[in-house]
């Protein structure tokens, strides 16, 4: 996982860059992991992630939950990679540290049924306030478009520094009898 996450990809006729924060607990808020768990865990997420076409981002955790910062296509519904994240991960859990699913009985779910999902930003919210209240009211110039993107030009031609791209968006009108 590098340090910046800040490339644009097209995926299924549209241009994204969507992240989301995810907190799972374990049920009754067990303290069940140790850093060897963790450790364990972050893996399984990771390849989990990968296996949804996403990109695990950050993972980090306690004793008794896990944060997951997964990059996502919009192609991907939000519910199914919860779901899938918990259900598999779990799964595996069980299958590897068979101990660690004890204290949950004979039920054996590591998580608990609810869950906390929160999306985040490249762009900090202020900006991209600024620019959508500016909108209807004049066309914002390419500069004040590019200054709510992340600043992710580093290693790239000296050209293509001064001139970046920037998709502000498509009109598409359907004209005809109906």
């Amino acid at each position: 996982m590098s340090e910046e996450h800040f490339d644009v990809r097209p995926d299924g006729g549209c241009v994204f860059e969507l992240f989301a924060h995810m907190v799972f607990a374990t049920r009754y808020r067990g303290l069940v992991f140790t850093g060897g768990h963790l450790a364990r865990l972050e893996q399984i997420m990771g390849a989990l992630c990968e296996g949804l076409g996403c990109e695990l981002v950050e993972f980090n955790g306690k004793p008794d939950h896990v944060h997951v910062v997964v990059k996502y296509s919009p192609l991907m519904a939000l519910s199914r990679l919860v779901g899938s994240l918990k259900e598999d991960s779990a799964s595996r859990v069980d299958r590897e540290f068979p101990d660690l699913m004890r204290p949950f009985g004979p039920s054996r779910h590591l998580w608990l049924e609810s869950y906390f999902v929160g999306s985040t930003a490249t762009a900090p919210i202020s900006g991209m306030r600024r620019y959508l209240k500016e909108q209807g009211r004049s066309m914002p110039s390419v500069f004040a478009v590019t200054q709510l993107l992340p600043h992710s030009h580093q290693g790239q031609s000296s050209s293509r520094r001064q001139n970046p791209r920037v998709i502000v968006g498509r009109r598409h009108v359907v004209r005809g009898n109906r």
